[in-house]
C-alpha cells in the first residue's frame, strides 16, 4: 500500500506540471508567448509517455488481493485471520494444514500447539481421546491463539476456550472407502493385527470383524469409522449406535462452519477463500503425504459394499456433509466457481514451477524435487510451501518461544 501511494503522489505530482504547460501554451496567450510556446509540444509529449509508463508501473506493483478489493463488484472484505481446522486423518488434511501454517506463519499469528508431554508425537494432540484444553503447549502472554490445525479428537467447548470468540471452524472429510483403506495402510494395521500372510489383508480384516467385531484388535489406529472417532465418537459401542451417530453429526453441523471434501479438493479451497476473505497465494499447495500408487490397492464392488457397511457412521457423516458442500457450491455459483478454479489452476502451476524441479516417490509417499540457488539454498516462500508437517511444527513452536522471550 505505501508503494502505491508513493507512485500515486509521483503521478499527481507529474500531471500538475503538466498542467502548467497546457495552461502557458493556451492559444489565448499573446503571440510571443505562442511562439514561445510551440517548442514546447515535445516536453508534453514526453510527459504524456511518461504519465502511461507511471501507471502501467503502479498497477503491476498493487498485488492481486488489493486490485480485487479496488475493483466494483468486491464486497472489500476483511482477511479473517482466526480458524480452527479439526484435522482428520487421511483426508488430504496435511496439505490444508500446510496451508494454515504458511499463512499464519508469513503473519506472525499465534498457533496453537501441542503440549510436548502430552503425547507420544509432538506435533499431535492425543487422537485416543477428547482434547482438553491443558494439552495446548503454554505461550507465556498468550492466552487465546488465532490458529489451530493439529490432530486432535474435536471438542467444541474446550477448543472453543483457547481460541478467539470469532474463530471460523473448518474440517474436511473424504469418500469413506477411500479413507479407510489409506487409513488401514498408514497405520500399518496388516504388519500390527499379524495379517500380512494374507494375500488380501483388509479384506481379512473386515471378515473377521463382520464375524465376531468384539474380537478385534482396535488398538493400532481407529480400524472403525476413523473419520467419526477424530470428530469425537472414540467409543467402540457408540460406532455401533445409528441413533448416536446420528446425534453426533447433528451437532457438527451446528459447530463447524464449513467442512470440505477432500475429493473436491481444489473447489474445497475456493470455498475456504471465500469464507475467510483470503488470496489465491495463501491457499496455493502442494500435496503432502499422497503414497505411492503402488500401496494403493484397488477394490471390486462387493469389497467397497462390505467397507461401507463396516464404516455405516462415516458413510452417514460422509453423505450429510456432502449435501450441504454441494448446496454452498450451488449458493456459491457454478459459472463463478468455474472461473476462479481456472485462475487457482494458474498460481498453483506458477508455485510449482517457481520452487520445484519433478515429482520423486519417496520409499512411502510421493514428494517433490525443489529447486535451489547457486548457494544451494531454496527461496524462503517454496521452502513453506514443501516443508512437512513436524519439521514447520517445531520451527513454530521455537519461533513462538523466541517471541514470547524478546517479543521485539
Amino acid at each position: 500500500m505505501k508503494q502505491k501511494l508513493f507512485w500515486i503522489g509521483l503521478l499527481i505530482t507529474i500531471i500538475f506540471y503538466m498542467l502548467i504547460s497546457l495552461h502557458l501554451n493556451h492559444p489565448g496567450h499573446n503571440q510571443e508567448c505562442q511562439e514561445r510556446s510551440q517548442p514546447g509540444s515535445q516536453p508534453i509529449l514526453k510527459l504524456e509517455e511518461e504519465i502511461n509508463r507511471l501507471v502501467k508501473i503502479i498497477n503491476e506493483n498493487v498485488p492481486p488481493q488489493e486490485k480485487n478489493q479496488n475493483s466494483p463488484n468486491s464486497n472489500r472484505c476483511k482477511p479473517r485471520t482466526s480458524i480452527l481446522f479439526q484435522k482428520t486423518h487421511k483426508c488430504a488434511s496435511s496439505t490444508l494444514q500446510n496451508i494454515l501454517l504458511r499463512f499464519g506463519d508469513k503473519r506472525n499469528l499465534t498457533f496453537a500447539l501441542p503440549n510436548e508431554n502430552a503425547f507420544y508425537y509432538r506435533h499431535v494432540f492425543d487422537y485416543t481421546r477428547r482434547f482438553k484444553r491443558e494439552f495446548v503447549m503454554h505461550i507465556p502472554g498468550i492466552q487465546q491463539y488465532d490458529i489451530f490445525c493439529h490432530h486432535a479428537v474435536f471438542n467444541k467447548q474446550e477448543m472453543q476456550a483457547v481460541m478467539a470468540t470469532d474463530t471460523s471452524f473448518v474440517s474436511i472429510v473424504r469418500s469413506p472407502v477411500k479413507n479407510f483403506e489409506s487409513t488401514f495402510d498408514y497405520y500399518g494395521s496388516s504388519h500390527k493385527l499379524g495379517l500380512d500372510q494374507y494375500d488380501n489383508p483388509l479384506m481379512e480384516f473386515i471378515r473377521r470383524a463382520e464375524n465376531d467385531p468384539s474380537n478385534i484388535n482396535y488398538t493400532y489406529g481407529p480400524n472403525k469409522c476413523p473419520m467419526m472417532h477424530d470428530f469425537g465418537l472414540t467409543r467402540m459401542r457408540d460406532k455401533f449406535n445409528e441413533d448416536k451417530i446420528k446425534q453426533r453429526i447433528t451437532s457438527l453441523d451446528q459447530d463447524i462452519d464449513l467442512v470440505l471434501i477432500s475429493d473436491y479438493f481444489d473447489e474445497s479451497m475456493i470455498l475456504l477463500k471465500d469464507l475467510m476473505c483470503w488470496d489465491y497465494d495463501d491457499i496455493v499447495y502442494l500435496p503432502k503425504v499422497v503414497r505411492n500408487k503402488q500401496r494403493i490397492r484397488e477394490l471390486t464392488e462387493p469389497e467397497k459394499h462390505r467397507i461401507r457397511k463396516w464404516n455405516k457412521g462415516d458413510v452417514l457423516l460422509f453423505d450429510h456433509f456432502n449435501r450441504t458442500f454441494w448446496r454452498r457450491v450451488q449458493a456459491f455459483g457454478n459459472e463463478r466457481m468455474e472461473k476462479e478454479l481456472e485462475i487457482f489452476k494458474q498460481r498453483k502451476q506458477f508455485w510449482e514451477e517457481k520452487c520445484t524441479d519433478k515429482r520423486v516417490d519417496g520409499r512411502l509417499f510421493r514428494d517433490f524435487q525443489f529447486k535451489r540457488d547457486a548457494f544451494g539454498q531454496m527461496d524462503l516462500a517454496c521452502r513453506r510451501l514443501g516443508w512437512w508437517e513436524q519439521p514447520y511444527t517445531e520451527y513454530i513452536r521455537q519461533k513462538q518461544l523466541d517471541l514470547a522471550v524478546n517479543p521485539h
